[in-house]
């Protein structure tokens, strides 16, 4: 048997500042976990570019997109407070702009 091999949707997290999103994008969380410092600690550092306090690696399954997005996997860094009421299983909602970066998250409405 043949396995379709996916490739991941690397998304960037940016505060909204004012911003609507372009696109929405349902996904289903297969994990959430603390993001290694690096080395030293180094990129848990506020003052590292880029940095967030409490990084969170959030992966999941694209579940509703529209295109050829749907079942792709995607991966997200961003600070754990936006993830804090959101646990594996749970179905959300990904504000995007640019095509890449993610300026909101919430729990989505869509079945699971």
């Amino acid at each position: 048997m043949f396995s379709k091999k996916r490739s991941t949707i690397q998304l960037h997290w940016e505060w909204p500042d004012g911003r609507n999103a372009e696109q929405q994008v349902h996904v289903r969380v297969v994990s959430i976990r603390a993001e290694p410092g690096g080395l030293f600690g180094f990129k848990k550092s506020p003052s590292f570019i880029g940095g967030l306090q409490d990084r969170q690696v959030l992966s999941g399954i694209v579940v509703a997109a529209g295109g050829d997005t749907e079942g792709k996997d995607v991966r997200l860094v961003l600070p754990k407070k936006e993830v804090s009421s959101i646990l594996p299983g749970d179905t959300i909602l990904l504000d995007i702009v640019d095509s890449d970066t993610c300026i909101a998250v919430k729990k989505s409405q869509l079945s699971q």
